[in-house]
């Protein structure tokens, strides 16, 4: 069962879906009216990622699921409230097997200030292929980074049993930001943080700061994370946690 947390104005509350997990969201109001019929049902009938935001009628209380088309450029229109996703979390019990592809959308604006945390296990032993994790700056799943629209990929983490190494992606062109050891202990919860900071990327594992970057593009513009396993490799993911400004 999934439960759905909705906060704003220090109220919480929650909604059930069919699904094997917990998702929190936090909400902020940007609005001129004292209060507003139904934020409480437009809050929850947009709670997915796809949705950047929500636009509520402030006299009738009719409400429009605002996407990245919208969160691109932003325009706040007199007489309608507006909640604007602060926080998201998703919990996954049990936890979620990735063995091919999981894409995970951005419900707002990467920006300083924010961040992603992810809590996941990598196998245990040594008879496993990889995976990777991306943030990438489209929403298309299965993107091909060569084909003719090449998307941009701020933080590019590929993983085997003894090794990780973090990249980044433009323009055909595979950056190397840095190579270690693979600090995951398999069976065990391990924490990856991606920070973007005012003028650089930051990626820790297990709150250690790993890595630090120049970005290679503005955060904000950042759509999606991405998990890909290769051959036999099953990772667990336990916990997303998506923070913005």
């Amino acid at each position: 069962m999934k439960y759905a947390f909705v906060v704003f104005m220090s109220v919480v509350y929650i909604l059930r879906f069919t699904f094997s997990d917990m998702r929190f969201v936090n909400y902020s109001i940007i609005s001129f009216a004292n209060g507003g019929p139904r934020r409480k049902a437009c809050a929850q009938a947009y709670d997915d990622n796809d949705y950047f935001a929500v636009k509520i009628d402030d006299i009738n209380g009719s409400c429009e699921g605002l996407t990245w088309a919208w969160g691109s450029d932003q325009q706040f229109e007199p007489g309608y409230s507006y909640l604007m996703k602060k926080e998201t979390v998703e919990i996954y019990q049990p936890s979620l097997k990735v063995s091919t592809g999981f894409q995970w959308l951005i419900p707002g604006t990467f920006s300083v200030g924010g961040r992603l945390d992810i809590y996941i296990s990598v196998p245990i032993g040594i008879d496993w292929q990889g995976f990777e994790i991306n943030v990438a700056n489209t929403t298309e799943y299965g993107f091909d980074v060569n084909d003719n629209q090449p998307e941009t990929i701020m933080v590019h983490i590929i993983a085997n049993y003894n090794s990780l190494t973090v990249k980044t992606y433009r323009e055909y062109t595979w950056n190397n930001k840095h190579s270690m050891p693979n600090p995951f202990v398999g069976g065990i919860a391990h924490k990856i943080s991606i920070v973007p900071r005012e003028t650089a990327m930051e990626v820790l594992f297990d709150d250690e700061l790993a890595v630090q970057y120049e970005h290679l593009a503005n955060p904000n513009t950042a759509k999606q994370l991405v998990f890909w396993s290769y051959g036999n490799t099953i990772i667990d993911v336990y916990n997303i946690t998506y923070i913005t400004n």
